[in-house]
């Protein structure tokens, strides 16, 4: 947090009046504490939860609604932004490293301005395999996750890290970067990766997708 106004002044009156302050995770907690070590004696970490949609998703085909914006199996799901931390582009380059034209990638979180220019910087040969999907109902997002290979999220920081937990209430792998909250989110399914170890990664997604197809039923491939 910069510096200025809401930091050097508001958030410490608030923190004065306030009886406790609750934040998401213990990272986040470490974090103010650096800043207002005074603040100890106040500070509750209460989690966010999973919604009921993920932990009563069952195993069904991608919704019609999915398809009609390009989403088909299998592919290898991404859920960030444009924020250089969210790392994008650095997840492009890691799908193009895997040198694999028979898996998808599905983009979440990019504006739609930008969808061009994110297109053009891949290879021409991967184009067409990658969707950058438009806004999606929240309905939509537990069969997303679920029918997905494996969720990637290259993150540099994150206070909370929603993608992790709701990958791991469907039943699908996720490859995280071992940074911020999230190791306090590594569970089964997860794998934990040093952000910048692109080979590390590469290994990992390719152990994952052989692992999914293996098992994969063959209508899910179609």
């Amino acid at each position: 947090m910069p510096a200025g106004l809401y930091r050097g002044r508001l958030l410490p009156k608030a923190f004065r009046r306030c009886a406790k302050i609750i934040t998401i995770s213990n990272h986040s907690k470490m974090d103010i504490l650096r800043l207002w070590p005074e603040l100890a004696d106040k500070i509750r970490v209460i989690p966010h939860g999973v919604s009921d949609s993920y932990l009563g998703c069952v195993p069904a085909p991608l919704g019609k609604s999915l398809r009609d914006v390009g989403v088909k199996q299998p592919y290898l799901l991404y859920l960030g932004g444009t924020i250089p931390r969210k790392r994008a582009d650095w997840t492009l380059e890691l799908y193009q490293a895997l040198g694999r034209t028979d898996i998808g990638l599905v983009i979440c979180g990019i504006p739609e301005a930008a969808h061009e220019s994110y297109r053009q910087s891949l290879r021409p040969e991967f184009r067409a395999n990658v969707v950058f999907a438009p806004f999606l109902a929240a309905e939509d997002m537990p069969s997303l996750y679920q029918n997905a290979l494996a969720v990637l999220y290259p993150t540099l920081y994150e206070g909370f890290g929603f993608p992790a937990l709701n990958a791991q209430a469907v039943g699908t792998p996720i490859i995280l970067s071992k940074v911020s909250s999230l190791c306090e989110l590594v569970g089964p399914g997860s794998i934990a990766l040093e952000p910048n170890d692109a080979n590390a990664w590469v290994a990992a997604c390719n152990a994952v997708i052989e692992r999914r197809l293996a098992t994969a039923a063959p209508d899910a491939l179609a």
